[in-house]
Parts: C-alpha cells; sequence; structure tokens
C-alpha cells in the first residue's frame, strides 16, 4: 500500500484553472518547479503530503489532477488519506465510499453521506472522483471535536 504524501515537496499555491497556470513551490529548494520537475519527483516518492486552502474549488480540481498524476506514476494502488475523515466514523466513511466506488451515488451525494448536508464540502467532488478513477483506498486520519476537546482543554494530559 503507498500513502498520499510527501516530505520533499509540499505543493504551495497551485492552479488557478480560471487562467490555466499552476504555481508550485519547492520549499526544500525556495524556488518554484515546473510541473515536470513536480511529477519526477512524486514518481519516485512513496508518499505524497499536500497542504492547501481548505475550500477552494480551483485548488480542489488541481489536487484532483495531482492525485491522479501520482496513482498513474506509482502504477500500484495508492491511499487517499484524508484530514476532513474523522477515525472514529471509519466504518460509515468506508460504507459510504464503497456505494460511491459501486456507482450508487454520485461524488456530491458521497460526501454529504460523509460529512452531512450542512458540511458537504462539495468542492471536492473531483478530488473523489479521481480516488474513484484510481481505485484508491481511503483512509479517515482526523479525529472528532469531541475527541480532540479533552486535549484542547487540558493538553497533552488530557489524553486518556
Amino acid at each position: 500500500m503507498i500513502s498520499f504524501s510527501l516530505p520533499m515537496i509540499l505543493l504551495g499555491t497551485v492552479a488557478q484553472m480560471a487562467c490555466a497556470s499552476e504555481r508550485i513551490l519547492d520549499v526544500g529548494r525556495n524556488k518554484v518547479i515546473t510541473r515536470r520537475e513536480l511529477l519526477a519527483v512524486i514518481k519516485k516518492s512513496d508518499e505524497l503530503i499536500v497542504g492547501e486552502k481548505h475550500n477552494t474549488k480551483s485548488i480542489q480540481a488541481s489536487e484532483a489532477m495531482l492525485l491522479r498524476d501520482y496513482a498513474k506514476l506509482r502504477g500500484e494502488r495508492v491511499t487517499f488519506a484524508w484530514e476532513f475523515w474523522d477515525w472514529s466514523k471509519k466504518a460509515e466513511v468506508d460504507a459510504a465510499y464503497a456505494e460511491f466506488l459501486s456507482g450508487k451515488m454520485t461524488s456530491e451525494a458521497c460526501l454529504k453521506k460523509m460529512f452531512g448536508e450542512k458540511n458537504a464540502n462539495l468542492t471536492y467532488a473531483p478530488l473523489l472522483d479521481e480516488a474513484k478513477s484510481a481505485r484508491a483506498d481511503i483512509l479517515p486520519t482526523n479525529l472528532s471535536r469531541e475527541e480532540k476537546a479533552p486535549v484542547i482543554k487540558d493538553g497533552i494530559k488530557g489524553l486518556d
């Protein structure tokens, strides 16, 4: 299993889809690089970590392209680990994703089922579509607000 993260390069400000340009920052060398350079690096990488500005349509579209390229370059099944999904709801996330993979629901419907109607984060539909296209495994990596509350309140000693 290959995880979807890369400590060497962090995708900074990426595609502005309206003008079909992108800016990729290699933070290790503090320089903007080309997409070709990025793809050469991720082809050799077991992990790719992507930071983002949440709920930004152009950013999520760029992340979807990056997931597609990464899965294609790896040539093997990848895992899409996402901090938006709560680990404690893994069974629910897995069930919704299985329905989505089987074609029983759209990416938008899947996001609504995973997040609820109020916070569906529909800008992430292209990313979920690419995960499906790549037949990527998914992995929730977050804690719910309730699970984080003791540590936020009391620090590390708040852990059970």
